[in-house]
């Protein structure tokens, strides 16, 4: 069996914020110095996967300095006539690398390319033959803009046209139809240039896109006046959105919130990313040339942190912009995004192992984690149990094959939601969102045709409480999990089934075993291995459980009462003794 080895992929950034045109050598991994021009105002990204290493000179001494990965730097002086020094920028930066992949997943060989589609509106008056070329020109020239910045490029696949609505000229609402109307295939993305549009004075939209990684692009074309080098800088503008690149303040830049100026109109100017948005187009496209993502929540969470990071250093910087923040936002969904996506492995995984629950004698459950538990349809309770252990267990196997880093949150979100067939989860307003985006209504037909009845201790209720309490502690917190069972058992006692200290011990025992694997203490694969009833969940002798709500007053009195309180103390002293949560327990390294 081959072991795929950890790779850490160093991306950094070199700026020069000098007059003078500098030349730094590049050291990358084991490769031999190459030379690395940085004209005045450049910022450069410099690729590797082991080490990125720099020399260059102060004007007296060279220097040698090793970089830091996912860090931006630039070259300037202290003072007029001081030597020339190297400063990183503070960017709320916490040691490590951003990028952590394991070496089957390279693509070494891969430059990122970014497919593109350009289309025209009905209200084009020039011919095709002038428009054709000239963007074919623009679409070329920001391609270079981008691979000097993120080493990304644009492939032009098609031309094409809409039809768009001439009454309209509110902005949002003409992407929305652009969107609508227009399909991006064989493209990644469509960029329309958009005529219907008459030059206006003050600040508006001269173009957009949605987030990162969309697939629509609108631009306004029809502006008299304007210089083909200030079009071009429109579009690389919403092509750094594109790649991540939010507002900047510095003036220079291309990413800029408003266009004006006359940038473009002095000699010698070029379309130029400030190193901060550079850094963090670069962190985007070293994943797309390293793993080929396509959007944003298949990113490893460590360079969607870097991300997050480096937007809220920008977010001060412009305090009456919204861009950073927004781009904050897009990066926190994209990271729930993921985990969805991973608890959904997970659980399919659980359904399918159901489905297979009756192919195997009940003896080889706890020999194998491969085993099946036998004939469901006449479970004992004993089996029951079993059931129950080897649909964890082998839930914890499949998280070992989902992104490591938010493989534990993964894993109590499928195992909560697979072993939930009253469907409590979805009636509850604060998840019923996530509960939706977990699974559609043939797939939960599925799961409850294979699921059987797994338990705990003989009963399928605590295994729901157990795990439908730890399902929430990602989601919720840990109080507000416990505050939903204490309410769950209150109701309870009005007609239904009564408040029960039995299902609170599930709750709370639930709620220390998400904790214990949020926090690394239960590793996901000494479950995989050896995860059973007993080690998780304490005895339920003398727990008084099935009282109405009159009975339960008279014994515990209300939420505030000593009585209750003090039963619930003495759940959660039960719940903390168990072996594998005592921190001086000589058994802890190896019960689960």
């Amino acid at each position: 069996m081959v072991v795929a080895r950890p790779v850490r992929a160093a991306v950094a950034v070199l700026s020069n914020r000098t007059t003078e045109r500098l030349v730094v050598a590049t050291a990358v991994d084991d490769a031999a110095p190459q030379p690395l021009v940085l004209a005045p105002g450049d910022s450069r990204p410099v690729f590797g996967l082991k080490s990125l290493v720099i020399g260059w000179s102060d004007g007296v001494e060279i220097h040698e300095t090793k970089l830091t990965p996912g860090c931006a730097y630039f070259f300037g002086a202290l003072a007029p006539g001081q030597p020339l020094t190297l400063q990183q920028i503070g960017l709320n930066e916490r040691p490590g690398p951003p990028l952590l992949i394991a070496d089957n997943d390279l693509l070494l060989d891969a430059t990122p390319t970014l497919r593109v589609k350009v289309l025209v509106d009905d209200d084009e008056r020039r011919r095709r033959e002038v428009w054709e070329p000239e963007l074919r020109a623009r679409i070329a020239a920001a391609s270079e803009v981008l691979y000097a910045h993120c080493g990304l490029r644009l492939e032009l696949v098609a031309f094409g046209a809409w039809d768009s609505d001439d009454a309209e000229f509110n902005f949002t609402r003409s992407l929305d139809e652009f969107e609508r109307e227009v399909a991006p295939g064989p493209a990644d993305v469509a960029i329309g240039f958009s005529s219907q549009y008459m030059a206006q004075r003050g600040r508006v939209h001269l173009g957009g896109t949605r987030k990162t990684l969309h697939s629509h692009i609108l631009i306004k074309e029809r502006t008299r006046g304007v210089l083909e080098s200030e079009r071009l800088e429109l579009l690389v503008h919403e092509l750094g959105h594109l790649l991540g690149a939010s507002h900047s303040p510095e003036p220079n830049s291309v990413m800029r919130p408003v266009l004006t100026g006359g940038l473009q109109r002095t000699a010698g100017a070029s379309v130029q990313f400030d190193p901060v948005n550079t850094l963090a187009m670069s962190l985007l496209t070293d994943e797309m040339r390293l793993r080929r993502v396509r959007t944003m929540s298949e990113m490893t969470s460590l360079t969607r942190r870097r991300l997050k990071e480096i937007y809220a250093a920008l977010d001060p910087t412009l305090p009456d912009d919204p861009a950073a923040g927004m781009y904050q936002q897009l990066v926190g969904s994209a990271a729930g995004t993921a985990i969805i996506a991973d608890a959904r492995k997970i659980m399919a995984h659980v359904v399918h192992v159901a489905e297979l629950k009756d192919k195997a004698p009940l003896e080889t459950l706890h020999a194998s984690s491969a085993g099946a538990p036998g004939d469901a349809a006449q479970q004992s309770p004993e089996r029951s149990d079993l059931l129950l252990e080897w649909y964890v267990r082998q839930a914890a196997a499949a998280a070992a094959r989902v992104n490591q880093e938010t493989a534990p949150q993964a894993f109590l979100l499928a195992v909560g939601a697979a072993l939930d067939d009253t469907g409590q989860l979805a009636r509850l307003p604060m998840v019923s969102n996530i509960e939706r985006r977990l699974e559609g209504a043939a797939e939960r037909q599925r799961r409850l045709a294979a699921l059987g009845t797994p338990t705990m201790r003989g009963r399928a209720d605590l295994a729901k409480h157990f795990f439908v309490s730890a399902h929430l502690v990602p989601i919720l917190g840990s109080q507000k999990a416990r505050a939903a069972g204490l309410l769950k058992e209150m109701a309870d006692s009005h007609g239904g089934s009564g408040f029960s200290f039995v299902d609170m011990t599930a709750n709370r025992a639930g709620i220390v075993f998400a904790h214990a694997v949020l926090n690394g203490q239960l590793p996901l694969d000494r479950i995989a291995r050896e995860f059973t009833v007993d080690a998780v969940l304490p005895t339920l002798e003398d727990l008084q459980e099935d009282m109405q709500a009159p009975e339960f007053a008279e014994n515990f009195g209300g939420l505030t009462d000593a009585r209750l309180q003090g039963e619930l103390s003495k759940i959660e002293l039960r719940v903390g003794a168990l072996p594998c949560y005592r921190v001086d327990s000589p058994t802890r390294a190896s019960n689960p």
